[in-house]
């Protein structure tokens, strides 16, 4: 057989065909590796790069084409650095043999075994995606070169082999852990954005970061705003964003978001706002993008529901309709307009759209600021300003014209029964006539009982009784006066004789007299007002003469009938005492009125 056929059939056993058009794109690129070999001569020509130079025909730890790692460690890791997020179709790798045969004698086997690779976008292998991880392979099974496929994007290709530090080694499995490689190629496209086997077909455009799969094209994900596998279609259903994951909002009349970032094209419903109209308005805002306020009407002032604008709490007084702006119409009141206006009122139906109260006051009959109550406490008419009559029983007269409904109670008559029982009847409205046998046909008008003296007279008979009474007293009152004047005629005489002794004592003693005892009142002094319960004895204080004194607080006394040696004292006879009407005065001078008394001073 032609060795060209034998060498492609065994080319297509192994899926090796093709797989060079893709580019080494670790080639050459930076690497790390956890424990490098530090010991002299190795330790310059073992380095990490060793892995990406692109040789590995001397798989030596001295032909400088591998990498070494530290002796007697139990975690093994080596990383390259693609210099960005590449689509990667397969990874292959050449680990270290000495370039001895690769069979059970051949130490390094061991040390090869139950390796991993990890794809990632950062450093850490955690953070990135499992290609590969050995569990199958032992010290004969596992080759010298493996190539494992990984369709994926990354930027980190990790290496990472580890050994248990207490438990036993599966068989097979050196002590510590080695990352020895000779040669890792890393295979994909170079060049972001496109796919195939010569890297030349473009990713479709709605690939996030035009990334594809880099065998078939399609998406590994989608930008967003768009789903399927080569990312040809746009969200639906209210979704938006990144695999259209996210929701919309509640754009105006229910229309869909823009299926990329969420945006309402013509604004928000009512109850929301910004510009995906997610956010709820906030308090005191209410409608299409909030832009209407809350009444400063409602029960609880600019509190209202942020999709209708209905206040909370309903409306205060005088307002109504769900947002509180309209006033109350005309004849309405109180919250939310509930009640209507009285038409008692002054002006009827008309009154206050908050509190009620009424428009010129009440008509007659009626009381209160809404005229909702009735006149009563026997009161009736405009302003309840009329008292009632006696009405039956003392019953509340009629609240507007004051009438007795029942009629009046005894004694009085009338509409309104404020008006007394004429002479001659009594009882209920005055509809009964007072006995005959009462004098002079007089009764009580409530009972109808006649007066004490029942007795009767003829007319002429009483009158001639009444007349004889006058007379007499008349007769005894003009005798009375005429004694009276004729005691007081004999007093005066007295009193003169007695001012004329009492003068003629003053002459013989050649005594001035002094202004301050006598005065200039004729036969007057003038004094100061007595003092009630002096302790004087028989003396009565005398207040110095006030000049032009209308005698309004002075005692006026007769002529002095002596001068006292008491200073400012004059004494007084041991008859002064009160007046008292029923003695006879007349040998008593008048000493003038003090304190609604009258004194009198015994003559001689």
């Amino acid at each position: 057989m032609d060795s060209k056929v034998v060498l492609f059939c065994l080319l297509a056993k192994l899926n090796l065909i093709g797989i060079f058009a893709y580019d080494n794109v670790a080639l050459r690129k930076l690497t790390w590796q956890q424990f490098p070999y530090t010991d002299r001569p190795l330790n310059n020509i073992t380095m990490a790069e060793k892995a990406v130079d692109g040789l590995y025909s001397d798989r030596s730890a001295f032909g400088g084409q591998c990498t070494i790692s530290a002796n007697k460690r139990f975690t093994a890791t080596w990383r390259v650095d693609l210099g960005g997020v590449l689509s990667i179709h397969h990874i292959r790798i050449y680990y270290r043999t000495d370039n001895n045969p690769w069979d059970i004698s051949n130490g390094y086997t061991s040390r090869f075994l139950g390796f991993s690779v990890y794809i990632s976008n950062t450093s850490n292998k955690y953070d990135g995606y499992l290609c590969f991880k050995d569990t199958n392979y032992t010290r004969y099974t596992i080759p010298d070169n493996v190539t494992k496929e990984c369709v994926k994007h990354g930027r980190y290709i990790i290496y990472y082999n580890k050994r248990p530090r207490l438990a036993v080694n599966r068989e097979g499995y050196s002590r510590y852990a080695y990352s020895e490689l000779c040669e890792l190629e890393v295979y994909g496209c170079s060049t972001r954005g496109f796919y195939g086997e010569d890297c030349d077909l473009p990713c479709p455009e709605n690939c996030q970061e035009r990334r594809c799969d880099i065998v078939n094209g399609t998406c590994l994900e989608c930008r967003p705003g768009y789903k399927g596998k080569q990312c040809e279609e746009q969200c639906d259903n209210y979704k938006y964003g990144l695999e259209c994951s996210k929701s919309c909002g509640n754009c105006s009349n229910g229309e869909p978001c823009y299926h990329v970032n969420g945006s309402c094209t013509n604004g928000c419903d009512a109850g929301v706002q910004g510009y995906r109209c997610d956010e709820k308005c906030p308090e005191g805002r209410y409608g299409k993008n909030c832009q209407d306020a809350c009444s400063i009407n409602c029960g609880v002032p600019s509190r209202c529901d942020r999709v209708t604008g209905e206040c909370h709490g309903g409306c205060q007084a005088g307002w109504k309709d769900i947002g509180c702006y309209k006033k109350c119409p005309e004849g309405t009141y109180s919250f939310n307009c509930q009640y209507t206006c009285s038409i008692n009122c002054g002006v009827p139906g008309r009154c206050d759209r908050v509190t009620g109260e009424c428009q010129g006051g009440c008509q007659e009959g009626w009381k209160g600021t809404r005229c909702d109550r009735k006149c009563d406490d026997d009161k009736f008419g405009l302003q309840c300003a009329q008292s009632c009559g006696v009405c039956l029983n003392k019953e509340q007269c009629h609240h507007i014209n004051g009438t007795c409904l029942n009629g009046c109670d005894k004694g009085y008559q009338g509409i309104n029964c404020n008006e007394e029982c004429p002479w001659g009847f009594h009882g209920y409205s005055c509809n009964k006539t007072c006995s005959n046998d009462c004098f002079n046909r007089s009764c009580n008008a409530v009972t109808g009982a006649c007066p004490v003296e029942t007795k009767t007279f003829p007319i002429i008979g009483g009158t001639a009784a009444i007349t004889v009474v006058s007379l007499a007293v008349v007769i005894l009152c003009f005798i009375f006066r005429r004694k009276l004047i004729r005691k007081y005629t004999r007093g005066t005489a007295k009193y003169q004789n007695n001012s004329e002794k009492k003068a003629e004592k003053l002459s013989s003693e050649n005594t001035t007299p002094n202004k301050d005892i006598y005065g200039e009142k004729g036969t007057y002094q003038e004094l100061g007002p007595r003092t009630e319960g002096s302790d004087n004895g028989g003396y009565q204080k005398l207040g110095h003469r006030v000049e032009g004194s209308d005698n309004g607080e002075y005692q006026e006394l007769g002529p002095r009938t002596g001068v006292s040696d008491n200073g400012d004292y004059q004494e007084l006879e041991p008859g002064m005492e009160s007046y008292d009407k029923t003695k006879d005065n007349t040998e008593y001078q008048e000493l003038g009125q003090i304190s609604e008394h009258f004194y009198y001073e015994k003559l001689h």
